[in-house]
């Protein structure tokens, strides 16, 4: 795609405000696939976003999917950055059924459950805090326990709860193990504070 326009206008073969068909289906089996101009997007655009991706040498890309307006445009799943279903003897990689890490997606996703969750009444609003909802988990000898109970939702939607992001430095040797074990006891008991919640934003894994 080199010297080619990367606006993203390119995509759309009409106007993107063009009213379309929606259908939003109900579960993973109904998804229906069409025809990229079928729904206002430009298929070549489509296949040179492929060609590009097939050509990048920093980093790897797993699986691409674009849906819109409910509809399924593309699903691919690569190898090397190659389309999977291309390759001549693929190895046994990722697919529609593989299990893959999520790393900072999770964060996405925990954003629209907590709104979910706010329309459907579970919480009253993002002000809530931390300690209302693990008060019968939380010990005396939690790590800035007192700090910590003060967190909101919206300070760990938003990075700003203080909870230090590089906690695979300070604990190296039982990190993985106690993540893995109970994680929001982790949070809770072991994660240390680098600033006061709600005084600063830092990117962190914490928060998810």
């Amino acid at each position: 795609m080199q010297g080619n326009s990367t606006n993203v206008d390119d995509f759309f073969s009409i106007s993107s405000s063009s009213t379309q068909d929606e259908f939003w289906p109900s579960n993973s089996s109904e998804w229906t696939e069409v025809a990229p101009e079928e729904q206002g997007l430009n298929s070549i655009k489509i296949s040179e976003m492929f060609e590009y991706i097939e050509n990048l040498s920093f980093f790897a890309l797993d699986s691409v999917i674009i849906v819109r307006n409910g509809y399924l445009i593309t699903e691919e799943y690569l190898h090397n950055n190659e389309i999977y279903r291309n390759i001549d003897n693929p190895k046994s990689y990722y697919g529609n059924t593989t299990i893959h890490y999520q790393a900072s997606v999770t964060k996405s996703l925990m954003s629209i459950l907590i709104g979910i969750a706010l329309q459907e009444g579970f919480l009253t609003n993002l002000n809530q805090k931390l300690y209302e909802f693990y008060a019968d988990i939380w010990e005396s000898g939690f790590i800035y326990g007192e700090q910590k109970k003060n967190i909101t939702i919206e300070q760990l939607l938003t990075m700003n709860s203080g909870l230090i992001a590089d906690w695979h430095a300070l604990y190296p040797s039982d990190a993985e193990t106690k993540v893995t074990t109970n994680s929001i006891k982790f949070a809770l008991e072991d994660v240390p504070l680098g600033f006061t919640p709600g005084a600063e934003g830092e990117f962190t894994y914490s928060n998810d």
